[in-house]
């Protein structure tokens, strides 16, 4: 069994810039106003729970400001990676992803927790199961603009992997702006905004 293995960035790293770097693990983010900028980030595992592996690019914790832009995110093809996540029951997480590339992940960047604002602009994500996947949070408070997503993965169930990802009762003028406002390329029909 592989250990987890991941950077952890505490409360203390407040302001705290981070680029032109490689790092060949994941990175925890626990500090508010950290960016980071042109950083080459490769997920590695942060927990095993309930028999599966979690492995992360970024796990961004209950903060505000982080930036992380001019990046690459590159998942390993044999672990279903995140590559950028906030976490799960998060109570007011504020952040922003501009023009990272993200590839090979199982979600490229998954919005789970309801108090979560994101910020996600001109980033280009491909083959992901997932390119972007909000799940408990509202639709209308994230900034989805600009993102060009490519040939999303099929689902462990065979079915097409969907380009962005979200809830149901999420308005028909809300999944119209994001197709509108998005690339997409690849995508099979109905799964460019999928309202689960």
């Amino acid at each position: 069994m592989t250990a987890p293995s991941y950077t952890n960035i505490q409360a203390g790293a407040q302001d705290l810039v981070v680029k032109n770097i490689t790092l060949d693990q994941g990175v925890q983010v626990g500090a508010n106003d950290v960016t980071f900028e042109n950083v080459d980030v490769t997920p590695s595992l942060f927990y095993t729970d309930g028999g599966g592996d979690w492995y992360y690019g970024f796990l961004i914790g209950d903060v505000t400001g982080v930036v992380i832009k001019d990046s690459t995110i590159n998942g390993v093809e044999a672990d279903d990676a995140t590559a950028i996540s906030d976490i799960t029951a998060s109570a007011a997480t504020e952040f922003t992803v501009d023009s990272v590339a993200i590839s090979n992940v199982w979600n490229g960047i998954l919005i789970d927790s309801a108090g979560t604002q994101a910020n996600l602009v001109d980033n280009s994500i491909s083959n992901a199961k997932h390119g972007i996947y909000v799940t408990q949070a509202d639709a209308t408070d994230q900034t989805i603009t600009g993102n060009s997503i490519f040939n999303p993965q099929n689902l462990s169930d065979g079915s097409d992997g969907d380009a962005i990802s979200v809830p149901t009762g999420t308005a028909g003028s809300v999944v119209t702006q994001l197709q509108n406002d998005n690339h997409f390329t690849g995508v099979a029909a109905g799964k460019d905004v999928f309202v689960r």
